[in-house]
């Protein structure tokens, strides 16, 4: 169902971010919760303008995207 789908993609993102967090790479100034928030939530936005704005650039966009996410989640130096 869409729903059982929407929960595992939810625990997926969720597993990556922890096991960023406990290999040390993802910073710890927001909860796990809060940054798969964040991941799931780019990830339906990007879904959402390829199927319903004609012509949407969605490679670029979606390299705009990483590059952001990457910089919101990576641990500082």
């Amino acid at each position: 169902t869409g729903q059982e789908q929407t929960r595992q993609l939810h625990e997926s993102f969720k597993r990556l971010i922890e096991d960023g967090l406990n290999a040390g790479d993802v910073n710890t100034r927001h909860d796990a919760d809060t940054l798969t928030e964040m991941l799931t939530g780019a990830f339906y936005a990007l879904t959402f303008n390829r199927a319903h704005l004609e012509d949407y650039p969605v490679r670029i966009h979606a390299q705009a995207l990483s590059n952001l996410l990457a910089d919101a989640i990576r641990k500082e130096d």
